[in-house]
This record gives structure tokens, C-alpha cells and sequence, in this order.
């Protein structure tokens, strides 16, 4: 029994210091990623700030150079065309929605008020789940500070919640 304490023991530390070095090798990241306007080199392609990666063997190694963009040119573009039209045609189909439901009296019943609820709801989801997943799928790291970082799960949380 004791062996086995001793085991769990000690391979509960080597976990701890596996986690604490995790931990630092995150937070370096996060602090690069949470810095967006402080990148060494400016271009579109790559960052020369360092920061850690993994290898195959999940060990961190210090890399120098951070890939600004996740996709090709061609699917840049056709992911911000298809973005893009989701955008406008959720928003100005749901507007319209929004303006007849309002504008037409003999249109406001009880369904249609759960229709314009779910157009307001289709609206807050085109314009606070679209555009940040479109720029989370097109560039590496968050960033969009600190603020729309906390705040970008719950707002889409809510947005896809009231949405169902």
C-alpha cells in the first residue's frame, strides 16, 4: 500500500511540474497573442516574436516565428464571400421581418412576435457570432483585446441560445 502511495506521489508531482511549465509556456503565448499591436515584423505572413510549440513528443520548443494566417489566399477569399453573404443576407432579411411584424398591424399576434423574437435573435447572431468566427478562421492567436476576449463567449452563447 505504501509503494502504491508512493507512486501515485510521485507521479502526481512530475504532473504538477508538467502543468506548471504548461502553464508559463501558455501564458507566454497568450501575452503575444493578447499583444496584437506590438508584433515584431509587420507583414500578413509571419510574426518574428517567439513563442512555444509542441513537438511530436508534446514537448515545448521555443519557435521564432509565429504563422499570422491559418489559410491559403484562395480560402481567405471564399471563406470572406461566404461570411460575408451569410452576414448580409441574415441581416437584412431579419430587418425586414423586424419592419413588417412592426409596421403591419393585422401581423402582430402571438406568432408573429415569436418570429420577430427570433429575427431580433438572428440579427445578434449575424452581428456577434459572423464576423469573429470568420477573423478566428482566417488569423492565428486572439487579436481583439482583452475585453472582447472575455466577453466574445458569453455574447455568443447568448446569441446562439436565444437563437434555438
Amino acid at each position: 500500500m505504501a509503494s502504491i502511495n508512493d507512486s501515485l506521489n510521485k507521479t502526481y508531482q512530475e504532473n504538477e511540474l508538467n502543468l506548471d511549465y504548461f502553464v508559463n509556456a501558455t501564458e507566454h503565448v497568450m501575452d503575444i497573442n493578447h499583444s496584437a499591436g506590438y508584433l515584431g515584423n509587420t507583414s500578413m505572413e509571419t510574426s518574428s516574436v517567439s513563442y512555444y510549440e509542441y513537438d511530436e513528443n508534446s514537448t515545448f520548443y521555443e519557435s521564432s516565428e509565429i504563422a499570422l494566417l491559418k489559410q491559403p489566399a484562395h480560402l481567405i477569399a471564399v471563406y470572406s464571400i461566404a461570411y460575408g453573404l451569410v452576414f448580409i443576407c441574415g441581416l437584412i432579411g431579419n430587418i425586414f421581418v423586424i419592419a413588417v411584424i412592426i409596421k403591419e398591424p393585422s401581423m402582430r399576434n402571438v406568432t408573429n412576435y415569436f418570429i420577430l423574437n427570433l429575427a431580433v435573435a438572428d440579427i445578434l447572431v449575424a452581428l456577434m457570432v459572423v464576423p469573429i468566427t470568420l477573423l478566428t478562421n482566417l488569423f492565428t492567436g486572439w487579436r481583439y483585446g482583452a475585453f472582447l476576449c472575455k466577453i466574445t463567449p458569453y455574447v455568443q452563447s447568448v446569441a446562439f441560445s436565444a437563437h434555438q
